[in-house]
């Protein structure tokens, strides 16, 4: 998931990446209308072993997991869940 230069979170904070570097990332225009316009978000996560956990602390720190948990923060009226598959 990709999220836009400024993605409308909670602090409007902008993001630390150039300008420049993001032509090269697809804009997710479906996810991010899901998130501006108050829809729910599903995402899914499709992957191997360092999808479903392997090496991580506990499920909460598997990469699907956050993400989940830091979408959840910047879209705190959104209902989204990410999928580990």
């Amino acid at each position: 998931l990709v999220l836009p230069a400024s993605y409308g979170g909670p602090s409007q904070r902008r993001c630390p990446i150039p300008p420049s570097l993001l032509p090269r990332f697809p804009q997710l225009v479906t996810t991010n209308a899901a998130l501006v316009g108050g829809d729910s978000l599903r995402v899914v996560a499709i992957g191997s072993s360092s999808t479903q956990g392997t090496g991580a602390s506990s499920p909460a720190t598997t990469y699907p997991a956050r993400l989940q948990a830091r979408l959840r923060e910047a879209y705190p009226a959104r209902t989204i869940t990410v999928f580990n598959r």
